[in-house]
């Protein structure tokens, strides 16, 4: 298989920067609200699996009154120029059930990208968990106030068990807190073709994240590329830039690239801010995401979506949504 050009790269991708954003109807607003608030009392009790597939019936229910929706909502999948897609105009709720409500809102709005799932090592293998900032956090994590650099999801993990997507439902954002997205298809036209032949040599290493809790922090990759295609040939990116580090034995000018590839991220960004009644969805391995840091409260709904959730089955030895580091993890080094 002959290795494609830069130029091939680009022409799979008419519009490579694109973040895909669109509003709910209001006629789907109202209708998923009602749903939402029917269904919400049956979860209790209810286990994953029935969860899901309820979520996957509302969806199918509420998106079908209006084509156009349901066009826009299906281009994460449909469109190669589309890395994310941001939905705002959405139900909002209240009172004692809210929370309850907003996670089954966060089911319904991904189900159609796969299928949801979570390490056990983070925020206690909760399938849908609530992100807030505190205060002493670790830097670079998701619970940190400080800025969150820019990163794809566990680069630390073969790429076959990763999040395929990284769904954000916003619920509180006092001070409008940006979140930025770097696709791929973009830092690469700021780069030459020798930086990107060294961007895709197996010769950088990715700790494992700050946010797993397991007997060690310091624990780092076997070397990988930073650039690579995925098993559809798609141009591909696995990178945390504040977690990387070079094989010493690997040539001088490396580090160099390593900083214009950081350099270049930051030029590459669109910002979207994930306000209360607002979505944001987008592909883990099609470009890095960051946070600025954040001002007073803010509330996201996170969700990890997997499109052959199979394969971690397979790996891991058991069915499920909830997996172990230990089980998935690639081999590593002190």
């Amino acid at each position: 298989m002959n290795t494609p050009s830069k130029k091939q790269w680009l022409s799979s991708y008419e519009e490579p920067t694109h973040v895909h954003s669109f509003s709910m109807p209001d006629n789907i607003k109202k209708a998923l609200a009602k749903e939402l608030i029917i269904a919400v009392n049956n979860t209790i009790g209810m286990d994953i699996a029935a969860q899901i597939s309820m979520s996957e019936s509302i969806a199918k229910k509420a998106f079908s009154l209006s084509k156009d929706f349901e066009n826009d909502y299906e281009k994460l999948i449909s469109d190669p120029a589309v890395a994310a897609i941001y939905i705002d105009n959405l139900p909002s709720f209240t009172g004692i059930t809210k929370f309850a409500l907003n996670r089954l809102l966060a089911l319904v709005l991904g189900v159609r990208f796969g299928m949801p799932f979570q390490f056990r090592e983070q925020h206690n293998g909760i399938l849908v968990p609530e992100l807030t900032p505190k205060k002493g956090s670790i830097g670079n994590t998701n619970s940190s106030p400080e800025d969150f650099g820019s990163h794809t999801d566990d680069a630390y993990i073969d790429a076959k068990f990763r999040t395929k997507y990284i769904g954000l439902l916003g619920v509180e954002n006092e001070q409008h807190t940006p979140t930025g997205y770097s696709p791929i298809a973009r830092i690469v036209e700021s780069l030459s073709e020798r930086e990107i032949d060294i961007l895709k040599q197996p010769v950088f290493q990715f700790r494992q994240p700050f946010s797993f809790v397991t007997d060690s922090d310091n624990k780092w990759s076997e070397s990988k590329p930073i650039i690579y295609f995925d098993e559809h040939g798609l141009l591909s990116v696995q990178c945390p830039t504040y977690n990387t580090r070079i094989d010493p034995n690997c040539e001088i000018g490396v580090q160099r690239v390593f900083e214009k590839f950081k350099k270049v991220v930051e030029e590459s960004v669109n910002w979207v801010i994930v306000d209360p009644s607002t979505y944001f969805i987008f592909k883990n391995d099609k470009g890095l995401h960051q946070r600025k840091a954040i001002g007073g409260k803010r509330t996201i709904f996170r969700t990890y979506w997997h499109d052959n959730l199979a394969r971690l089955m397979s790996k891991a030895g058991h069915t499920g949504f909830v997996f172990s580091l230990s089980d998935l993890k690639d081999d590593t080094r002190d």
